[in-house]
């Protein structure tokens, strides 16, 4: 079976959504999330006008792909609920397998990351982060035994995902937050629960029942695999696997600058452990770029020039300002997508070959004259000139608008 890895390279909202969905349109395929949850924001407008965010849903469902969250996808049933009766609405139900390994985002996780991050922000030493609670709920799942998999949770009686949240305010949640913030006792993080996302830490059972019932309620939409070989195997149909990353090379820990990076594998390095298990033995590698680089959140953007306010996705909220850009860098992305490339070396198995074909969206967003990076200085060229010199030699793909019509074949490797 053919494979495609479609990966940001540079700080995410590169345009994952739009070569996921566009690529799915060739063929069917099934779309596997291969690193981080909730956090995901992939937005995919169709050419009929149907336009929808992507989260937990993978973004070739307007071609009717299914999704296969993997074990390195973290799943979140507040958030997953929301999507699908989104989707619902637009009386398209996805098909969508979880592992049974994923990890399960409590409530309370979003809450120790909202508060962290807004705390930090009066401070000015905010990280960037959607309050999604992606980390956080790793970081419980990794140094305490308060762990909960998808296919934990759909084993358990109400009663039980109760006695387990119980179990996390009695035992950890106070005491993680008192670690993050520095305090000395639970009265401070209670008054600060109440003064930056007035909650009342006695009256946390109310949320309880609204996490029971988001997480009913995604037990009855998701099909749990223990076996994504006999999945795959099961169901001939599909001639691709479409591997769908979220954010970019530049929020991973490995280039990315701390703290202002997610705690997932963004490259290629979940991707191949995927490949091996299927016995994949070609793999096409879809590195992704926008004309010009884009930051949403905290963190380090060499040479930002301003803010894209056209962005109907990544709009100002409590815990990100508006998208922030900075030129073109065309050494910057190949010294990115290269590094990733030669990282991944220990993870390739000798079955597998890969080839890159990159892509380059929102070409349209340009104006006549086109900053650019260029010996560590910004200059200007015209836009001809950077779709010649720039787009034709190192790219396969580009788009020039936001549906998957207004991606263009260049060449094919």
């Amino acid at each position: 079976m053919k494979a495609r890895a479609i990966i940001g390279s540079m700080y995410g909202d590169e345009g994952k959504g739009l070569a996921t969905d566009y690529f799915a349109a060739q063929e069917k395929s099934l779309n596997v999330r291969f690193n981080g949850g909730s956090q995901a924001f992939h937005t995919v407008e169709t050419p009929e006008g149907q336009r929808h965010v992507f989260s937990h849903v993978g973004s070739g469902a307007f071609n009717y792909a299914p999704t296969y969250l993997s074990k390195y996808f973290v799943t979140n049933p507040t958030y997953f609920k929301k999507e699908y009766k989104d989707f619902e609405e637009l009386k398209l139900i996805p098909k969508i397998y979880i592992d049974a390994e994923s990890p399960v985002t409590t409530y309370l996780d979003m809450l120790t990351n909202q508060l962290i991050e807004l705390y930090r922000r009066t401070s000015g030493t905010h990280h960037g982060s959607v309050g999604a609670g992606f980390g956080e709920t790793l970081e419980r799942m990794e140094s305490t035994d308060l762990r909960l998999t998808v296919g934990q949770l759909i084993k358990m009686q109400d009663n039980e995902i109760l006695e387990f949240l119980e179990e996390i305010k009695n035992t950890y949640f106070l005491d993680r937050l008192k670690v993050l913030i520095g305090a000395e006792n639970e009265d401070l993080i209670k008054e600060l629960l109440w003064n930056y996302l007035n909650v009342n830490f006695d009256e946390l059972s109310t949320f309880d029942d609204f996490f029971v019932e988001d997480c009913k309620y995604m037990r009855n939409k998701i099909t749990v695999v223990t076996d994504l070989l006999t999945l795959i195997s099961e169901n001939r149909s599909w001639s691709q696997i479409i591997f769908e990353g979220s954010q970019g090379l530049l929020l991973d820990p490995e280039y990315g600058t701390f703290p202002h990076v997610t705690r997932s594998s963004t490259g290629l390095k979940n991707v191949l452990k995927l490949c091996d298990q299927l016995l994949i033995k070609e793999l096409a590698v879809t590195y992704v770029t926008r004309c010009y680089t884009t930051r949403h959140g905290a963190g380090p953007l060499p040479f930002e020039i301003g803010t894209e306010t056209r962005d109907k996705t990544n709009g100002p909220s409590v815990f990100q300002e508006l998208l922030r850009c900075a030129p073109y860098d065309h050494n910057k992305f190949v010294d990115n997508t290269h590094k990733d490339l030669n990282n991944a070396v220990p993870w390739m198995s000798n079955l597998c070959r890969i080839t890159v074909e990159n892509m380059i969206t929102c070409y349209d967003h340009l104006f006549d004259v086109v900053p650019i990076i260029r010996n560590n200085e910004i200059v200007y060229i015209k836009k001809l000139h950077f779709f010649d010199n720039y787009i034709t030699p190192n790219f396969s793909y580009y788009s020039d608008g936001p549906t998957r019509n207004n991606v263009h074949c260049i060449k094919e490797s």
